[in-house]
């Protein structure tokens, strides 16, 4: 009965010290888990903005890295059709034509959907 005790009362020093370390650890690994997200919807944002410039010779470069950005850190990935579409237009024409079948763009530059 004595070892029992002695067994008890060595667990419940355990638990005391391990509850506390466990609790940490988990929290830890939440907040690493929201800080690589916070990192992936960053990145994306930084690709979708370079892409929704129309394309010229001197981005193209730097479009091809905005595309391989947005396939990599989204979890929907493109087909291989979204790929080439992106490298020659802007996103929102992409968008707005996928959506809606009719996009347009005013003498601004700026995309807009007839609505009639």
């Amino acid at each position: 009965m004595e070892s029992l005790y002695r067994f008890l009362k060595i667990f419940r020093e355990i638990t005391i010290i391990a509850i506390p370390i466990i609790v940490i650890w988990i929290g830890s690994s939440i907040n690493k888990s929201i800080s690589e997200k916070e990192i992936r919807q960053e990145y994306i944002k930084i690709a979708v903005d370079i892409l929704r410039d129309k394309p010229s010779e001197e981005t193209t470069e730097i479009r091809f890295w905005a595309i391989e950005i947005l396939n990599e850190y989204s979890e929907i990935k493109l087909n291989e059709e979204s790929i080439e579409q992106l490298k020659r237009n802007s996103i929102m024409a992409n968008i707005l034509v996928n959506a809606m079948g009719r996009a347009y763009v005013n003498e601004k530059g700026e995309y807009y959907i007839d609505k009639e």
